[in-house]
């Protein structure tokens, strides 16, 4: 029997068997996203030019609220914030970025993890993601031959920003990534926490009335990268052995 293809609306489940409270039905709030409109409309009452300066959010590059294929993956990793890609300005408009933002937004079928890809400027240079990407799973992709690396990546912040501060917790579109997580979790979907440890174990505390336990931290969230001298031996082994099965 074809195995069943996970969506990406939220479902009811119930708490008593499950520990977790039902997932919330959100709507995507980045299928408007163009070059013109990079910042959700649910957002821009927060997120306005005024606050963008202040925080040094890059407004004119495509929101990241996450990466990969959610369905497809049965690893998510849980990021902090996309930082500032140094040759944004090479990128605007490249419809190759554009393209692949865009189907994942979107979640396309099968629109696979972008930053294993090549996506290039005009001039030929790889996308700072790609190079950050492929250099931190470089391990991993060496160990994982026979199948594709399957990720998922969700940010906590969707926006680019120079370092992380203060984000604001009644970001509208954080109810997107917050239904993300819930689904993740009555999956029983792997979660790596990147970086942001306390920020993502309040939002997990917050679906379930008993610890998560299919979940892995990484131990230098500030030079994070897929390699065993980031995990103990043991939430490695569970993060090879779940992308193997």
């Amino acid at each position: 029997m074809a195995k069943k293809k996970q969506t990406l609306t939220s479902t009811n489940v119930n708490k008593s068997k499950t520990h977790l409270s039902p997932c919330k039905a959100v709507s995507n709030p980045w299928t408007a996203i163009s070059w013109k409109n990079t910042i959700a409309d649910c957002d821009k009452s927060i997120i306005n030019p005024t606050y963008c300066a202040l925080h040094g959010i890059d407004a004119l590059d495509l929101p990241e609220p996450y990466s990969g294929d959610f369905c497809n993956s049965n690893v998510v990793l849980l990021n902090l914030n996309p930082g500032l890609n140094p040759c944004s300005k090479a990128f605007y408009k490249n419809k190759t970025y554009f393209g692949e933002r865009k189907n994942t937004l979107l979640q396309n079928t099968a629109c696979g993890f972008m930053w294993f890809k090549n996506i290039t400027c005009n001039s030929g240079c790889l996308h700072s993601g790609c190079m950050w990407w492929k250099q931190k799973t470089k391990i991993l992709r060496g160990l994982i031959t026979n199948r594709p690396l399957n990720l998922f990546v969700l940010e906590y912040f969707p926006y680019h920003t120079a370092s992380s501060f203060n984000f604001p917790k009644n970001l509208p579109s954080n109810n997107f990534r917050d239904s993300l997580l819930c689904q993740a979790m009555v999956a029983r979907k792997l979660l790596v926490i990147m970086r942001g440890t306390k920020l993502w174990d309040s939002l997990i505390n917050r679906f379930s009335s008993v610890p998560y336990t299919n979940i892995i931290k990484a131990k230098n969230p500030q030079n994070f990268s897929l390699t065993p001298n980031n995990f103990n031996i043991n939430d490695w082994n569970v993060l090879i052995n779940t992308l193997m099965s």
